[in-house]
């Protein structure tokens, strides 16, 4: 009998078949490294394990669907190094820009957290939308920073900002860029630390919620429109600058600007303005000044402007003004609203809890499920319905039961209800339009005064409440007046979410889980299954 040789022998069949599953599993194992590599770095995932979901923000359906539907290429550039957010380097930037009691007592763990939620939330937008490009540059390294300075001279950039850009086809065959700059301040809502402001005298700060979420889709949204709607603030007459500013700070998250009109009779009006704002003044106007009023809303004719007034209870009687409006069918009492209906205030009757009236503007609003914000509101009412071109519209009015409370100079000590000189329902944001009649075409443009009551109905914690639709009402009518509801816009709400009540999913959801079940999950399983069937069948011969 023939000896068999070593290289036909049973070992040696058996050693080869090992090596080569072995070089098999090598190969495999190496090629998943590569790709799963290539795939993270395009969709990078996490999971958010901890049990509050600390590190996740989730975009409203709304937020989602506008995000991913952009196709313009957008450029985000994180001013700070990616590495610092794990590193603990941009928590310590928070403490200090932010003025926080971490300042003072070293980061927590809290605002740590916060740090690692802004690296994960826009690291996930080029996941949602490969259009949208993020970019982490060291603010710090001269070399490294030194393109951005030159692309923004007039910019004064801090550690942190987020620069969003957008490129724009100009009519003349060039471009033009569009950019927001997303303040770390913009990120967050704080309080004061009331106990070491009292005990230290120190102000210092803590992080009450994240305003991330709506701050980088309100400046992707403006950046990816090619203009902005533009708003004239009339001054003068010591108008209230603080809840002015109050005012634009919501609005400009949806893509408004503002230009400062000083003075009606010598200041120039942007002729592009849409609306006008006026804010609580304290001091009446002038004939002239209401000419101005007048040939703003009439626009040489063309009309299609907003004069939008913001009365308040600290108001003292303004004739002309009030003249004025009760001309386009508005009247403003001398009263602030007042109703001790059960379920109509919060906590007294002064603090009266509006109801939606019947308009375009308030569709959709159930008063037992939404409430608009309680605070003192200065009434108001319509005069007429329809009357010589003007037609008005009530838009949030008191309950049926309401009466006015006399304004301070005026209130008695003695005073009850059964003293009101007004009693009724009462209007407490209302509008007027004016239509401009062409026997030929129709409507050939019209104009509105829009009347919004109340002090503190633009207050940064109401508009941000949860709750209250303060903040949902305005946008509807600002992006109605403006001509914005096409179906491509989007409300831009800041509404704060804290860190201990993040439950959604990832914003990157869909990509990376994709990546993490393949990659971590089902090939590593496959391998290890093939293993063992080929060590059982060796094992049984």
């Amino acid at each position: 009998m023939k000896k068999q040789g070593f290289f036909s022998s049973r070992a040696f069949r058996k050693g080869t078949l090992s090596l080569v599953f072995t070089a098999i599993i090598i190969i495999a194992v190496i090629v998943v490294n590569v790709v799963a590599t290539a795939v993270a770095n395009r969709y990078p995932f996490s999971l958010d394990l901890t049990a509050n979901q600390d590190y996740t923000i989730s975009l409203s359906d709304e937020y989602a669907a506008y995000v991913k539907n952009i196709d313009m290429t957008v450029t985000m550039t994180v001013c700070a190094d990616e590495d610092d957010f794990a590193a603990g380097t941009y928590a310590n930037y928070m403490a200090q820009g932010l003025s926080l009691t971490d300042s003072y007592m070293g980061v927590s763990e809290s605002t740590s957290k916060y740090a690692r939620q802004v690296s994960a939330f826009l690291k996930s937008f080029d996941v949602m939308n490969g259009n949208i490009k993020v970019n982490f540059i060291n603010p710090n390294s001269v070399t490294e920073f030194a393109p951005i300075v030159n692309q923004y001279p007039g910019e004064d950039f801090e550690y942190g900002d987020v620069i969003v850009s957008c490129m724009h086809p100009a009519t003349d065959g060039s471009e033009f860029e569009r950019y927001q700059v997303v303040k770390m301040s913009d990120m967050f809502t704080t309080e004061m630390n009331q106990e070491l402001y009292y005990t230290y005298q120190v102000s210092a700060y803590d992080i009450t919620g994240s305003s991330l979420a709506s701050s980088v889709v309100s400046a992707l949204y403006i950046v990816t429109n090619e203009s902005s709607i533009e708003v004239a603030v009339f001054g003068g007459h010591e108008v209230d600058t603080e809840y002015a500013g109050m005012v634009q700070t919501f609005l400009k998250k949806n893509n408004y600007t503002f230009t400062d009109v000083s003075n009606l009779l010598n200041a120039e009006i942007p002729e592009n303005a849409m609306f006008g704002l006026i804010v609580s003044p304290q001091t009446d106007y002038s004939a002239a000044e209401i000419d101005a009023l007048d040939a703003f809303l009439k626009n040489g004719g063309k009309y299609g402007r907003t004069l939008v007034y913001l009365p308040s209870i600290g108001q003292p009687a303004l004739p002309n003004l009030e003249e004025f409006l009760q001309e386009w069918g508005i009247e403003i009492l001398p009263v602030a609203a007042y109703d001790e209906t059960t379920n109509n205030y919060y906590q007294y009757p002064y603090m009266v809890l509006a109801q939606a009236a019947d308009s375009e503007y308030t569709e959709g609003f159930d008063g037992a499920q939404q409430y608009f914000e309680p605070m003192p509101y200065r009434l108001a009412r319509t005069m007429f319905d329809s009357q010589d071109g003007y037609t008005t519209t009530k838009i949030l009015t008191t309950g049926p039961n309401a009466c006015g409370l006399p304004l301070s100079e005026n209130l008695s000590e003695n005073w009850t209800p059964a003293d009101a000189e007004y009693t009724g329902q009462f209007d407490l944001v209302l509008m007027s339009t004016y239509q401009k009649l062409d026997s030929a075409a129709g409507v050939a443009g019209e104009s509105h005064v829009l009347v919004i009551s109340g002090d503190g109905f633009f207050y940064n914690d109401v508009m941000t409440n949860t709750s209250a639709f303060n903040s949902t009402l305005a946008i509807n009518l600002f992006n109605g007046l403006s001509g914005q509801e096409d179906g491509t816009t989007i409300t831009i709400e800041d509404k704060v979410i804290s860190s201990t009540n993040f439950s959604d999913k990832l914003v990157n959801s869909y990509a990376p889980v994709v990546v993490l079940l393949v990659f971590v999950v089902a090939i590593p399983a496959a391998l290890l299954v093939m293993s063992l069937v080929i060590w059982i069948k060796r094992k049984r011969r």
